[in-house]
């Protein structure tokens, strides 16, 4: 057993490798911690950017239970508690730590609490004599506070040991507004990946979400995708508990599952919108490219809560509604023909037009642009069936 003085030296100098591996890699210093053993920077941040998960009990924040949804870290890196922890012999006799981590959040609803934990891998990190590896954990409420990491009170509501697999953590206990803990821990040291999931005890919608779907064109230019013009469009009403005036983050997700667009949204009376069109920079297409189901979810930054609800906008190709042509005579310009005049008509007689609007693409840009040709765009349901195209000096399309 090592004596107090010995274990606080080895916390100082883990503390200080750590710190100087963390920066080393380029991990970030609040939210990230370097593992040597799996040569990357492990989490410790939710998604609201809190730090929830820390070597001590009393370093590792509290918010709504919201923020513990999909948090995802690793058991590498984190020194055992000493023996005022209330830890030994937490999930019966002869239970204990070796790397344990502690992980904070406060539940919003009183009674039964459902948490699973997914364990996606273990690296073995100990081996021989262990019994076993994996992980071990604990949901507990404490209350905890600094220097050393000082419990007055302890208590596992629900824990497991050595799981390699998922496993789940379940009260009937929880008590809203009360700091609560998962303290989680690698059997033997043991380094694995895991993510956790309130599979119960997240609180109802505070935002109800509706799908607009705009004009949605396809593009001369880029045969493969729609139209940079083509938009779509989302609504978040707030219910009854949700303040329409929290802010909120949009996020735009394609039919192959790929975050599209991340971003606030902005005020529509007492509603938030979210509105998407133009060229994705990340791809430097258009935001909408083919046809298929894009999903959008909303999060509160107020609670960091997710609504469970999403929208699917189904984005379809149009019908061809008009062909364009020149007359014969004047398909092309040369010396005798500086003017082409250009018809549009419906394909489908029966189709009423509304409004049409002509544009010309500017290939002097890269990449080429279409331009409104003007006096060409006439609104309030007038038409304009026919342009005439004039040679410049200097075409410009």
């Amino acid at each position: 057993m090592k004596s107090k003085f010995t274990r606080q030296i080895f916390i100082i100098c883990s503390f200080f490798l750590f710190g100087v591996s963390a920066y080393a890699q380029n991990c970030d210093p609040r939210c990230e911690l370097w593992c040597a053993a799996t040569q990357e920077c492990i989490n410790l941040c939710s998604a609201c950017d809190n730090v929830i998960a820390a070597d001590n009990c009393a370093d590792a924040a509290t918010p709504t239970i919201c923020e513990l949804d999909g948090f995802m870290s690793t058991t590498c890196g984190f020194t055992p508690d000493g023996p005022n922890a209330f830890t030994a012999g937490f999930c019966g006799p002869g239970t204990g730590i070796h790397n344990n981590m502690w992980i904070g959040f406060e539940p919003l609803i009183s009674g039964r609490l459902h948490l699973q934990v997914e364990v996606p891998e273990c690296f073995g990190m100990s081996g021989p004599p262990c019994p076993s590896l994996g992980l071990q954990a604990a949901l507990a409420r404490a209350t905890c506070t600094n220097p050393n990491n000082q419990f007055t009170a302890y208590e596992t509501l629900a824990c497991v040991n050595a799981a390699r697999t998922d496993f789940d953590l379940i009260t009937t206990n929880a008590i809203a507004g009360v700091p609560h803990y998962i303290m989680i821990d690698g059997f033997c040291g043991d380094v694995c990946n895991f993510t956790v999931n309130v599979i119960e005890g997240l609180p109802d919608p505070g935002w109800t979400l509706e799908g607009i779907s705009g004009t949605l064109c396809p593009d001369i230019l880029n045969t493969e995708c729609l139209s940079p013009q083509s938009t779509a469009a989302v609504i978040a009403t707030p219910n009854s508990d949700a303040d329409p005036n929290a802010d909120l983050i949009f996020t735009w997700i394609d039919p192959d599952g790929v975050i599209m667009f991340e971003g606030p949204g902005f005020p529509l009376g007492n509603q938030q919108q979210s509105i998407l069109t133009g060229i994705n920079p990340n791809t430097g297409e258009p935001y909408f490219c083919k046809p298929g189901n894009y999903t959008v979810t909303v999060r509160d930054l107020t609670s960091c809560c997710v609504d469970e609800g999403e929208v699917e906008l189904f984005v379809d190709m149009p019908p061809e509604a008009a062909a364009i042509f020149a007359f014969a005579d004047e398909s092309a310009f040369n010396c005798n023909i500086d003017q082409i005049t250009m018809i549009g008509e419906p394909v489908d007689p029966n189709i009423e037009v509304q409004f049409q609007r002509w544009d010309k693409v500017d290939f002097s840009t890269f990449p080429p642009t279409k331009r409104v040709i003007p006096n060409s765009y006439l609104p309030n349901g007038q038409n304009t069936e026919t342009v005439i195209i004039e040679l410049e000096e200097d075409p410009t399309g």
